[in-house]
């Protein structure tokens, strides 16, 4: 798998920014399976400023977050001091508590690739 990070600037809201990255899924060729399941892609909000959401259809920041090192590494890279206010916590302090001890590996693509 290929996982990155990404930070953006919008004027969408975190719903309507959720419909737009379930658009960008389906057109690139997802398709709803089972729960965990295979999918071509998956994005995900992770964070959205400060805010704090939970609704039916999203929750954030991502509840998952803090679990996952391999959505951590990459987000350290980019924003290692960004704290999560809910969790009290900054990027870099959640990677290394984090108890998933999988191996998270660079890769570095070549600009002519």
């Amino acid at each position: 798998f290929f996982n990155m990070v990404i930070e953006i600037e919008t004027k969408l809201s975190p719903l309507k920014l959720l419909k737009l990255t379930q658009s960008i899924e389906k057109k690139l060729g997802r398709k709803k399976t089972f729960h965990w399941g295979p999918r071509i892609i998956d994005i995900d909000i992770l964070c959205y400023g400060d805010s704090y959401i939970e609704t039916e259809e999203l929750i954030i920041p991502h509840p998952d977050i803090v679990y996952r090192k391999f959505v951590l590494a990459p987000f350290c890279e980019l924003m290692p001091d960004y704290k999560i206010e809910k969790i009290g916590k900054t990027i870099s302090e959640l990677l290394n508590l984090c108890p998933d001890k999988s191996q998270v590996v660079k890769h570095v693509m070549e600009k002519n690739a």
